[in-house]
């Protein structure tokens, strides 16, 4: 209250807009060992990246650096925590992990969480998120 008793309008980004949803999901970047080679020890395998939001879950190798993965989800609407290291066995993030070439095993991952700003949804019962998909 402004002290002449009336009400003071919050400042900008301040409150929930009526309305307002998002969407969540998850980013992995899950660390490998490589099926072992001649020499009998194991080494380090790929580096991959899974990505689990409400259209399921894609995974790839990375290649090339993690920013550059951070900086397409950025693009796409998506912000992203600090990521946490976890030595656990996922079990369905290792069956997913232990498909891809070069992978013999998970090692363990970094995840992050991850939100976007939904649009509105139309009078149609239409909406889709900020950033496309």
């Amino acid at each position: 209250m402004a002290e002449d008793g009336h009400p003071v309008a919050p400042p900008a980004g301040v409150g929930t807009p009526t309305g307002e949803r998002w969407e969540y999901g998850y980013l992995y970047f899950v660390q490998t060992l490589a099926p072992v080679d001649g020499s009998g020890q194991p080494s380090a395998g790929p580096t991959v990246t899974v990505v689990a939001d409400g259209a399921g879950h894609r995974c790839a190798v990375l290649a090339g650096r993690r920013l550059e993965v951070l900086n397409e989800l950025g693009g796409q609407g998506w912000l992203v925590s600090d990521g946490l290291w976890n030595p656990e066995q996922v079990r369905w993030l290792a069956e997913v992990v232990g498909a891809m070439d070069g992978v013999d095993r998970m090692v363990g991952y970094w995840q992050s969480f991850m939100r976007r700003r939904l649009l509105p949804v139309a009078a149609d019962g239409g909406g889709e998120s900020a950033g496309g998909v």
